[in-house]
């Protein structure tokens, strides 16, 4: 006998997809009460779309006039995070 026979396919295990999910694009700026203002509406409106989940762009919370302003700005990674990147 096939010990590959034996294992479950995935497909089986396999669960149904279900939900929506919303894609937000926005023009970061260097105010970040305002970006985050603008990521709350689209929130919003995913959700009133029936979105279970939003995708944002990177640095949607902030980017700068410059690359040194957005360098100056950056806020610091968790050390878990960094440790598992």
């Amino acid at each position: 006998a096939s010990s590959a026979a034996a294992v479950p396919s995935q497909a089986a295990h396999a669960m149904p997809l279900r939900g929506r999910a919303a894609i937000a694009q926005l023009r970061s700026t260097s105010d970040k009460f305002a970006n985050l203002l603008d990521v709350a509406q689209c929130a919003g409106l995913a959700k009133a779309a029936g979105a279970s989940m939003l995708f944002l762009p990177e640095c949607f919370g902030f980017l700068g006039e410059s690359g040194d302003e957005t360098v100056r700005n950056a806020e610091p990674v968790m050390a878990g995070a960094a440790a598992a990147a």
